[in-house]
């Protein structure tokens, strides 16, 4: 049923059955996660899996995804530039909001996930996600060099008082909170020389009017902190 409204490059592999795949839009890498397949819900009585331990995406996938990096990575500087990696799940990945499909609630996994990442280091990382029924843009740019991105709700309706990250960044300067609490959806503009690339962030409502332009006088003026500098992202820089 997947396949016949999603047409993916490809759906999961032979040892790694699911619907995780990849795909490369110029400087840009695109890794879309599966988090439904091998997810155990943590109030499942019949796993016998402390709710701590039990699998969310799954370590095998989890080291798919980081070995994905690390090859990116490799090949940057000689095959093609990456400007950015946009790791994209249907739940959220960082926010530390009790979400119930959240990657949060299942520690160990999470824990796993993010010693991989500290260690290789990845440059340019962006978390895309969804399903809380609001929309918000969370900043780990200072300590983790990554931000994430939640987007939604599309056609279902929106929470009205949703339970956000402790870094979230205002996504609607011109109205109460700092998340986006109506049906929209976002558009994602990669631009700029390739020293200098940025990923500029547009909220749209349900008829397409940008909600998070700086002034209404201006068109698509964005805020400055939704506009992502790859460099921003950046581990290291010349060298040091």
């Amino acid at each position: 049923m997947f396949k016949l409204y999603w047409v993916n490059p490809s759906y999961g592999f032979k040892e790694m059955p699911g619907i995780m795949t990849f795909f490369n839009w110029g400087d840009v890498n695109f890794y879309l996660l599966d988090n439904r397949f091998y997810r155990i819900s943590e109030n499942n009585a019949l796993d016998l899996r402390s709710r701590s331990r039990k699998p969310h995406f799954g370590y095998q996938q989890i080291d798919w995804l980081i070995d994905s990096l690390v090859l990116a990575k490799s090949q940057s500087s000689f095959v093609a530039p990456v400007s950015f990696h946009v790791v994209v799940s249907g739940g959220q990945i960082m926010s530390e909001a009790p979400h119930s499909d959240s990657f949060r609630k299942y520690p160990e996994e999470w824990d796993y996930f993010m010693s991989k990442l500290g260690e290789v280091k990845i440059d340019g990382v962006v978390f895309l996600t969804g399903d809380v029924h609001h929309s918000e843009l969370i900043d780990y740019s200072v300590d983790l060099k990554l931000v994430e991105l939640t987007v939604s709700p599309l056609t279902s309706s929106a929470n009205p008082h949703p339970r956000q990250s402790s870094r979230t960044i205002d996504l609607s300067p011109h109205r109460a909170g700092d998340s986006v609490n109506q049906r929209n959806f976002a558009l994602l503009d990669f631009r700029g020389p390739l020293e200098d690339r940025v990923m500029e962030i547009r909220i749209c409502d349900s008829d397409g009017k940008i909600i998070n332009q700086k002034d209404s006088s201006q068109q698509e003026s964005l805020p400055t902190a939704h506009i992502i500098r790859a460099n921003d992202l950046k581990w290291e820089i010349d060298g040091n």
